[in-house]
């Protein structure tokens, strides 16, 4: 029987991308005994993909792309709620395809599955069976033989329900959710699926009994009469009574001793050998159901808090802006807080530069628009309610600035080195978003070391967002108009100036450091309450 490539959901070429040796060996050993200890999970981790420009190491890190994974893509079906093998996931996500046929590939998948009802509940019962077959198949508590075999015949019935649902599912599907349905319906008519369809169906039917039960004033059976059976003759499997008597009878007389359930245990194994062929892109298809599942559960969030994730268009090259309307940061949603959307626009090659007080949204800025390129550009809906994007070959993210307790440098050197590998890793026409640029010295020498930067980025052509506190600096430079490219956004404030999370174009004037101090506690009276309070407790005492 061919090996199946054809249930590939991320890319148009159709391949198998899981290591068909390992998940082979995987797959006899859990038939035999189970308990695979995360094999299958383990082969999926591994899964190669396909060419990708991006480096994972250049945002992932700064981005908590794997917290993004756990916390704001929840796969939910009914009731309940099921784990993704999360480091595929965040590897597919890490990983966006250079070509943009294959981006346009997934997002007519999750077109389809977002707008036909009836397509996702397919998707969703077979991903249900996928995942019962995969806990069957890691099952390793069945402690005698016969259980095993019992198991065994569990794990043909599922094999057996999966193949028929992925047959019958997705009739007239636009997109790839077509190529399961492809790839069912030629398994369910191979020589191997009708092998084991007529297994299945002599251990449920070997013959049919027909009876007359008489009960008794109480309930109980006082006799039944046979009225007469049928016998399941036109299965393949099946022997009358002299046959098997003789059959068994033979093998006493050449010695041969063997057990109902060996006969059974060798008939189990033949039939799985027969379909196994078939099973290893079952599992790259798991994962890449999840991809979608997880990416619906992501619209669904966002639907749930009055907000929508959308799959966004690309600019054309007659208007290379990035656009966005009802922009907000997924975080926030599931952390359960009520969301400010904002709107956006900027050319393809501005450097914006985002002022505004602490605490008042603008490295959730960031955060949101690097989000937005990494989800767009593998195919997927962005955290907005529509946007435009331009295709980037890379993307650089540095929103942390740890202190460790091995480092050499001082946190201006700290800061140095971040820029430093920013230029090492930076490729013409890159996305760069980059928090408190030069926050880590004094502003004379932070402000010369800014311009350095700015001037010699913007001759690659990056689309850069940074944030900074130096806005009499930053005032200058919009008053000055160089370079060209400069784009300055401010947090927008309420009547009582108190951050809104929107932004506007400008340069903020304060801060508001005072203010955010005011607000956690930090002030005069506050802290010399807490010092006379440390001078009259007792030593040692909390």
């Amino acid at each position: 029987m061919p090996m199946n490539h054809g249930l590939d959901l991320l890319y148009p070429e159709a391949t198998l991308r899981v290591a068909r040796p390992l998940i082979e060996r995987a797959l006899v050993f859990a038939f035999a005994s189970g308990d695979t200890a995360g094999a299958f999970e383990r082969v999926l981790e591994n899964a190669t993909l396909g060419p990708s420009n991006f480096k994972p190491e250049s945002f992932a890190r700064d981005l908590f792309l794997e917290q993004f994974v756990q916390r704001c893509l929840p796969i939910r079906i009914g009731a309940t709620t099921y784990v993704p093998c999360k480091p595929y996931l965040t590897r597919v996500l890490s990983m966006p395809p250079v070509r943009l046929d294959a981006v346009e590939f997934r997002q007519a998948i999750l077109s389809e599955l977002g707008s036909d009802r009836a397509q996702r509940d397919q998707f969703e019962t077979l991903y249900q069976s996928l995942h019962e077959l995969r806990g069957m198949l890691s099952a390793g508590d069945y402690a005698t033989r016969a259980d095993q075999n019992l198991r065994r015949l569990d794990i043909l019935r599922c094999i057996h329900r999966v193949f028929v649902q992925m047959a019958t599912s997705h009739n007239g599907a636009q997109s790839a959710l077509s190529r399961i349905r492809g790839t069912g319906k030629r398994v369910v008519e191979s020589d191997a699926f009708e092998h084991l369809s007529e297994l299945l169906s002599y251990e449920q039917h070997l013959a049919t009994v027909d009876l007359r039960v008489r009960l008794g004033s109480d309930g109980t059976v006082r006799a039944f009469d046979l009225l007469g059976h049928r016998e399941n003759v036109g299965n393949r499997f099946y022997s009358n009574w002299l046959g098997r008597w003789w059959a068994r009878f033979e093998m006493f007389l050449k010695g041969y001793r063997f057990s109902q359930h060996e006969i059974l245990t060798r008939l189990l194994e033949q039939t799985f050998e027969g379909i196994r062929p078939e099973l290893s892109a079952l599992f790259q298809l798991l994962g890449d159901m999840e991809v979608y599942l997880a990416m619906l559960g992501f619209m669904d969030a966002a639907e749930g808090a009055r907000l929508k994730a959308s799959l966004p268009e690309w600019a054309s090259e007659s208007s290379p802006t990035t656009a966005f309307s009802g922009l907000y940061n997924p975080f926030l949603v599931a952390e359960g807080v009520q969301v400010q959307s904002c709107d956006i626009e900027a050319r393809a090659d501005a450097i914006v530069v985002v002022t505004g007080p602490n605490s008042g949204g603008k490295t959730r800025l960031l955060q949101s628009v690097a989000l937005s390129q990494l989800l767009a550009q593998g195919g997927f809906p962005v955290p907005a309610e529509r946007a435009r994007l331009v295709v980037r070959p890379g993307l650089f993210v540095s929103l942390l600035d740890d202190i460790r307790a091995d480092q050499e440098e001082g946190r201006l050197g700290m800061e140095l080195v971040r820029i430093r590998r920013l230029f090492e890793q930076i490729n013409v026409g890159d996305m760069v978003v980059f928090d408190e640029l030069c926050s880590g010295t004094n502003p004379s020498e932070g402000e010369e070391i800014f311009r350095l930067v700015v001037e010699l980025l913007g001759q690659l052509h990056p689309q850069i967002w940074l944030t900074t506190h130096f806005l009499q600096f930053a005032s200058r430079l919009r008053e000055g108009g160089e370079p060209e490219q400069l784009l300055f956004l401010r947090a927008k404030l309420d009547a009582q100036e108190h951050p809104t999370f929107t932004f506007e174009e400008g340069v903020a004037r304060t801060s508001f450091a005072r203010q955010t101090a005011a607000r956690l506690g930090v002030t005069w009276d506050e802290l010399a309450t807490l010092v006379e309070r440390a001078k009259n407790r007792e030593p040692g005492s909390a």
